[in-house]
């Protein structure tokens, strides 16, 4: 006859922790709200017999490092030719941040695309779609480079391509506030930075312009990494003709939200700018406006929550 258990106190406690923390580790362990049974080596997925769409075993990188139109695999199982992937920013909602990309090729176990060269940088949500239906493969960080096999250089911290239409543009001033460079024949440049300013730019050469993000220029951008890791920062430049042009010059608004500022620069300053603009432009010529700094006010930046990104936006 088979011994009863005596428990006690104590080996209540010990086998509750134990099947807790089994309990715990197939939590852990279990990605799919339903169960699929598992197949045996060798043995091809089963068919959906519902025609819903479903990916499963899929494999997304949490960051996407690429040259703009290079080739990148999805692997996962469910996959099938005709298949579209669907990008949404998580940074920018709306329409603008919203890209369909067409599958180069698909099979059962993988699909192929290739990066569109005017998708942004960015933090993405990815599905696949067929038809009407779609499923959510995961998010990933993608970084898409002119060039992201741009080799490393000894003491070179930050690197990168200054382009445009597709090609290197050559001897553009590349800074980070202390180091200075040039690009090279092939629109290449090389930075020692040591990142204590966290930023690179350009010295924007003339019959060029840049893109804007609301209203700031993007001859700029953010160092986020160590400075003992390469970081690749490229610009993109836009030919223009701007041998004939103006260039006001602004300076020490210190705007604050305070003593009716904004309601003054709303509707004097700017039209009054405006204006002046609209009469160059009809003269034919390109406008651009320089602001000197000091067009916020850092003693209000947290007690009226007013600064840069307010500043921009108003």
């Amino acid at each position: 006859m088979k011994k009863k258990e005596q428990y006690n106190r104590r080996v209540f406690i010990r086998t509750t922790l134990v099947t807790g923390l089994g309990l715990t580790l197939n939590l852990y362990s279990c990605t799919k709200a339903s169960a699929i049974p598992e197949n045996k080596p060798g043995e091809p997925e089963p068919e959906n017999e519902d025609n819903t769409l479903r990916i499963t075993g899929v494999l997304l990188s949490a960051r996407i490092e690429s040259s703009k139109g290079g080739e990148y695999t999805i692997q996962g199982m469910g996959f099938k030719t005709g298949d579209q992937l669907y990008f949404e920013s998580l940074n920018k909602p709306g329409v603008m941040g919203k890209f369909t990309v067409a599958s180069k090729s698909a099979s059962a176990d993988h699909i192929v695309f290739v990066f569109p060269t005017d998708l942004p940088s960015d933090s993405y949500r990815i599905s696949v779609k067929r038809g009407a239906q779609s499923f959510l493969l995961g998010s990933t960080i993608v970084n898409l480079f002119f060039n992201a096999n741009i080799p490393d250089k000894t003491g070179m911290t930050v690197k990168g391509v200054v382009y445009a239409n597709g090609v290197g543009v050559a001897n553009v001033v590349v800074s980070d506030g202390f180091e200075v460079t040039m690009t090279d024949a092939a629109g290449i440049y090389y930075l020692p930075s040591s990142k204590k300013g966290k930023y690179v730019f350009i010295s924007i050469p003339g019959n060029y312009e840049v893109d804007s993000n609301v209203n700031a220029p993007q001859f700029f951008q953010r160092l986020s990494q160590p400075a003992n890791i390469v970081e690749i920062k490229d610009f993109e430049l836009k030919a223009v003709n701007n041998e004939k042009h103006v260039v006001m010059v602004l300076g020490d608004m210190h705007l604050a939200k305070r003593t009716d500022d904004l309601n003054q620069i709303q509707k004097g300053f700017l039209p009054d700018v405006n204006q002046s603009i609209q009469n160059y432009k009809n003269a034919g010529n390109k406008v651009y406006a320089l602001t000197l700094g000091d067009m916020t006010w850092d003693g209000y930046w947290y007690t009226n929550n007013y600064a840069l990104p307010q500043y921009i936006v108003e």
